[in-house]
């Protein structure tokens, strides 16, 4: 990629590379194109390919006077991308997990008098730098290649950022879930690995006061009752979460979020409850287990439930 900067007064740059999950890829002819109104935060396919030939990508932004304004605008962009990939059904790969493997402040030394340029790791993830003089990313070799409408990806985009709709912690570790889930093959696997992203979603609220007030009642009844200790704990253990609503509760409060919209010919909220129940099954090995047909058809519906979760602020 070229120095974006020529012309710019200020002195920062923010660098956000991340691969897209599984065998998915943006298809665009393009190696770069703009992601905002003035050209300074760009698309491109890493190491000068086209986007849609290559599953790593990379969101460049330029023209930042401090460091710190840099790495606030790169998380900001980075939600603007999950939200947007979560709306069009692709997972990414921002490096949180990934397996680092960097060059040397001493290899870096080498690799600039070899070439008499500026040399920086090709950080997997989010990286901020001077843009004077404009470096060369050090970097191993990937290898790309389902395909998505770019016209509906950029859209989406562009969409989170004119919303400046990011996301929150939790709404990122959904995600992150979202993304792995993309990747499994396994229709169990990948049911249950979605299940997970929306109960990362899902935040109880507290029961009602008559509830609670029972709930207290009970721990009280269980503090002084004549049994084993060991047995007192886990009985403890167990009925403070009474104070909570359920899982099962606080989801479909969630799934109600979402209006009127229906997966597979059922409501939201009820779409959830039976959700929650076949996880419940296969994680619990009820036997027989869940027909591989039955998961199959839940999974592609429960894809697009969390998707348009975590999308909503697009949806509106």
């Amino acid at each position: 990629m070229t120095d974006p900067t020529s012309g710019h007064e200020a002195d920062f740059c923010f660098r956000l590379r991340f691969t897209l999950s599984g065998n998915t890829s943006i298809q665009l002819a393009q190696k770069e194109v703009p992601l905002d109104t003035n050209g300074a935060v760009v698309l491109s396919g890493h190491r000068g390919e086209t986007i849609g030939a290559t599953r790593n990508l990379v969101v460049l932004g330029s023209g930042y006077a401090s460091e710190e304004a840099a790495r606030e605008a790169g998380e900001r962009w980075r939600g603007f991308l999950e939200r947007a990939f979560a709306t069009s059904h692709v997972g990414a790969d921002f490096g949180d997990r990934a397996a680092t493997s960097v060059v040397t402040e001493h290899g870096l030394r080498w690799l600039e008098g070899n070439v008499g340029e500026r040399v920086l790791n090709d950080v997997h993830g989010l990286m901020v730098f001077e843009s004077k003089p404009w470096p060369r990313f050090a970097h191993q070799e990937v290898t790309a290649s389902v395909r998505r409408a770019p016209d509906a990806v950029l859209t989406a985009i562009r969409e989170a950022s004119d919303l400046d709709a990011s996301m929150s912690g939790r709404e990122r570790v959904a995600y992150d879930l979202f993304s792995a889930a993309l990747t499994l093959t396994s229709p169990d696997a990948r049911f249950v690995m979605l299940m997970m992203a929306v109960e990362a979603l899902i935040e109880e609220q507290p029961r009602p006061s008559d509830a609670v007030a029972h709930a207290e009642a009970l721990i009280a009844a269980t503090r002084s009752a004549d049994i084993a200790p060991d047995e007192k704990a886990s009985m403890l253990g167990t009925l403070e979460y009474l104070r909570q609503e359920s899982i099962n509760q606080a989801g479909r409060r969630l799934a109600r979020t979402l209006g009127d919209r229906h997966y597979g010919e059922e409501p939201a909220e009820k779409f959830f409850s039976r959700c929650y129940n076949l996880r419940s099954a296969l994680v619990h090995g009820a036997y027989p287990r869940p027909s591989q047909d039955s998961v199959r058809e839940r999974t592609g519906q429960l894809e697009v439930f969390l998707s348009d979760l975590l999308g909503l602020a697009l949806l509106r």
